[in-house]
């Protein structure tokens, strides 16, 4: 293929996003012979094209690789020395990031820094990356523990800048679900994956860098770099065409960035197909070995252990407005113990920290929710806002004994740095938990959760029309299409900042809880008199000046009474299906006969998805429509169809943790069955049939076989229904179904086998 143009224009671009990304001359007070940047290597395609074009260049550099290295021991475990049984703990091979860093270092001329540390160290550095990130997500937390210790080594070493590869996956088509999509869409797959960064890496890897003292620069995500490589045709990306609707597993990515590590002769590092990090520098195996010692089955349950029990005392710094509470309602969910609200009342409308506009009303939202109440008023200037803060944090911890605090910070370092500062100084621990949450996703589920209004707006295309109505899913839907609109109008890249806040954390917008679910509110406020004063056509803030509170014991005293006339009514159906059904004799029915008539007619279905592309679509804040998830929908259509109910869909990226959560969550959400698509084939990626198959009690063989047989036989499918490894089981008197991504193998295994026994599969589950 001749690309020479492309690949020349490519060398150019990124030898410009380097050198604009390594810090100008020596810093002040630098001792001599420091190096003025790292790059963080791992011997594989990325990092060495980096680090050859710095050599190129004559740069002052060096490489940094992070890996585990533990031999095999044999070990005691006893109490006293000498005591126990004796353990033979089998030791871990030579990562393979470290043997090709080593390599391609010594055999290209490159200084490298190795940093290799035991699984026990790794232990400990959990603990500061876990608490780092507020969750327990394996993949984040696998892959941020090699960059943290790379970027320590670096710092150790004087070193404050560093260079990485990212970005070149997305650009070049390096992961498995660009070659699943067709050649036409191969730059529209790379431009979405690229929009997701910030959110899904860079944050991350910018948090971690951040805690180390190290700045971050990816030279691939040069805007001239990024706008040219997305120009590029397919075939620079992936070597073979894509067919109509699968994957090529043959297919080599990153073609042109191998051709050009050819041509510079880097012809070895050329053919190094791509290892995630967390594999290649054993972290994650030695976050599986950690998690066995401790006793954990999964990887999730062992870092969940990192954080302080749930009968830790915690108190809320409590707004009035929508995060405050959402982040109340799920720490209680989570069952962690709140025992107060805390809430700064700022006599400056100009707050940098707090939220001013009704937050005079938190008392009575305390009252609503049955939580004391801890008010500090504050005169809202800046930084000595914090001494506001610490006295309430001290009053809470007084009164209360609270040992942490729960914050509804979502995107605002500035917010959260300061409440995290304040609170570890009072030996407070901090939780956020919709930190880094999707902003328009955190919207949507607020509104759907809590009866929400805007107390003030200022923000292009928001009016005085916002205000003291209810906010719902549609108006979250004119928020994003706006969001979009601004966006375009100012020609705004990804890696640039553009259109609103959807969440209102830029102040586009405030917020006021008046209900929310029973569980956390007892009683409902309600604003009784107000008054909008409106400053421009975009600026405007409502006045609360008369609210209360409302009993819901009437409300639900209505709902019990009309769910009770409507289960008279079924009861009524019922007796008249029995009656008009007597004529009919026992003795010509088969015995499964018998058991359909003797089984519940109408049952809960949760509806599982398993997509990669489809989960982030939807990440993305992409519509129904944009995410086409068919199957779902299909299979949605034939359960409600058929009189059922669908109480519970999701989307799942297939990662096995998540599979896992997705299925436990669809199990818990009241479903009688669930329904999962996708991710039953032989690629690598396809991962449900492995993770829904360690949670199943029982087997239904029996399923599988009929279903491949119909395929065979009546769906077109041919022989290759023996690719299909479709099954199903019970979990507790739950029965699983697992089913191809395919619209038509879903249509088929639901019509024809589900749902005709769905009945007499789960009447035997629960005898």
């Amino acid at each position: 293929m001749e690309i020479v143009n492309e690949k020349q224009e490519l060398l150019r671009l990124l030898r410009g996003g380097i050198l604009r990304s390594v810090p100008r001359g020596e810093e002040k007070g630098e001792e001599k012979g420091k190096k003025k940047f790292g790059v963080l290597f791992s011997g594989g395609l990325d990092s060495t094209l980096l680090a050859w074009l710095c050599k190129e260049e004559g740069l002052d550099f060096a490489c940094y690789t992070a890996a585990v290295e533990e031999a095999g021991t044999r070990e005691r475990e006893g109490e006293e020395e000498g005591e126990g049984e004796e353990v033979r703990r089998k030791g871990l091979k030579e990562a393979e990031d470290l043997r090709w860093a080593r390599r391609v270092a010594a055999d290209l001329g490159f200084e490298l820094r190795v940093k290799t540390v035991g699984v026990a160290e790794v232990e400990e550095i959990l603990r500061e990356v876990v608490l780092l990130f507020g969750e327990e997500d394996v993949v984040k937390v696998s892959v941020a523990l090699p960059f943290l210790v790379g970027c320590r080594q670096a710092r150790e070493d004087g070193v404050k800048t560093l260079l990485y590869g990212l970005g070149a996956e997305e650009l070049f088509a390096g992961y498995a679900r660009h070659r699943r999509v067709r050649r036409e869409d191969l730059n529209k797959e790379c431009r979405a994956g690229l929009a997701a960064l910030p959110e899904r890496d860079l944050y991350r890897d910018w948090l971690v860098a951040k805690a180390a003292g190290i700045s971050l620069r990816a030279p691939f995500l040069a805007e001239e770099f990024v706008e040219f490589a997305l120009r590029l045709p397919a075939s620079c990306k992936l070597s073979t065409p894509n067919g109509e609707n699968g994957e090529n597993e043959n297919s080599e990515d990153k073609v042109i960035l191998r051709e050009i590590a050819r041509d510079l002769g880097l012809g070895e590092v050329a053919g190094r197909k791509k290892r995630a990090v967390q594999y290649g520098s054993n972290f994650l195996k030695a976050l599986e070995k950690l998690a066995k010692r401790n006793g954990f089955k999964y990887k999730r349950d062992y870092l969940r252990s990192f954080f302080p029990p749930r009968n830790l005392k915690l108190g809320c710094l409590f707004s009035s407005g929508k995060d405050s509470a959402f982040a109340l309602w799920l720490t209680r969910r989570a069952g962690c113990r709140v025992v107060c609200l805390v809430t700064l009342k700022s006599r400056n409308p100009n707050s940098y920290l707090f939220h001013t506009p009704a937050v005079e009303l938190a008392e009575l939202q305390a009252e609503a929710v049955g939580l004391p109440l801890v008010l500090q008023e504050t005169a809202g200037e800046k930084e000595a806002e914090l001494e506001d803060l610490r006295a309430a944090l001290r009053t809470a911890k007084a009164r209360h004994g609270v040992e942490g605090v729960v914050t509804g910070a979502l995107w605002s370092s500035y917010q959260k740095e300061r409440f995290e500062r304040v609170a570890s100084e009072e030996n407070l621990k901090v939780f956020s938990p919709l930190w880094h949450c999707n902003q328009e996703t955190e919207l949507r589920l607020a509104v759907a959760n809590f009866e929400v209004i805007f107390t003030s707006v200022a923000a292009q295309g928001l009016d005085k029309s916002w205000l003291g109505r209810r906010i719902t899913a549609e108006d979250v839907e004119r928020l994003a299409e706006l969001n979009k609109k601004i966006a375009k109008h100012f020609n705004q890249t990804f890696l640039k900042f553009g259109g609103i806040n959807v969440a209102g954390e830029g102040g586009e917008f405030e917020s006021l809880v008046l209900d929310g679910p029973k569980e956390l509110f007892k009683k409902r406020l309600v604003v009784l008199e107000s008054e909008v004063v409106e400053e421009d056509e975009n600026t405007a803030r409502l006045v609360v000046k008369k609210a209360r509170l409302e009993e819901k014991v009437k409300e639900e005293e209505k709902g019990k009474e009309e769910e009770k006339r409507k289960e008279e009514e079924k009861g009524k159906e019922e007796e008249k299906g029995k009656e008009e059904e007597k004529g009919k004799e026992e003795g010509e029915m088969s015995i499964p006969e018998k058991h359909k008539k003797g089984a519940k007619k109408k049952f809960k279905c949760a509806v599982l998805t398993v997509s990669t592309s489809k989960f982030w679509r939807r990440e993305r804040g992409e519509s129904e429509e944009e995410v086409a998830d068919l199957s779902g929908k299909i299979a949605k259509e034939l359960v409600a169809r058929a009189g059922h109910e669908v109480v519970f869909y999701d989307l799942l990226p297939d990662e096995e943790e998540k599979i896992k959560e997705g299925v436990s969550s669809a199990l818990k959400s009241g479903a009688d069955f669930v329904v999962t698509s996708g991710g039953t084939g032989l690629t690598k990626s396809d991962l449900t049939i492995e993770v829904v198959s360690r949670l199943l009690e029982k087997e239904m063989p029996g399923f599988g076989e009929i279903f491949r047989l119909k395929s065979y036989e009546t769906a077109g499918v041919g022989t290759a229904a023996v690719l299909s490894r479709a099954v199903a089981g019970v979990v507790g008197q739950k029965a699983v179904f697992c089913l191809p991504g395919s619209p038509d193998a879903v249509r088929l295994a639901l019509s024809e086998i589900i749902l005709p026994e769905i009945g007499h599969i789960l009447k035997h589950a629960r005898e």
